[in-house]
């Protein structure tokens, strides 16, 4: 057998948080056979927005990363894992 990867899915990503302020973000990954993988989220500028939950297990049915904006801007939140591929999505505070 061959691996399989899959990147994470984001379900209605509003991509904007105000300073200050915490946004719950729903993510899933769109396999079900896979199960729940343990997900790594970190934002490539931790002083434009914080990451508060850094791993997450995500599966079909979703989870929630949280997020905590910090000063205005834009940064990168990145998300890894096992049998994963690499997901980004820009984040704006």
């Amino acid at each position: 057998f061959g691996s399989f990867t899959q990147a994470v899915q984001f379900y209605s990503f509003n991509p904007t948080v105000g300073v200050g302020q915490l946004h719950d973000h729903y993510v899933y990954l769109s396999y079900a056979g896979m199960g729940a993988r343990s997900v790594t989220v970190t934002s490539s500028n931790p002083a434009i927005a914080e990451v508060v939950t850094p791993t997450i297990a995500v599966s079909s049915s979703g989870s929630y990363v949280r997020i905590r904006g910090v000063a205005p801007g834009s940064t990168q939140l990145q998300f890894t894992g096992p049998q994963l591929s690499p997901t980004a999505i820009t984040v704006f505070v």
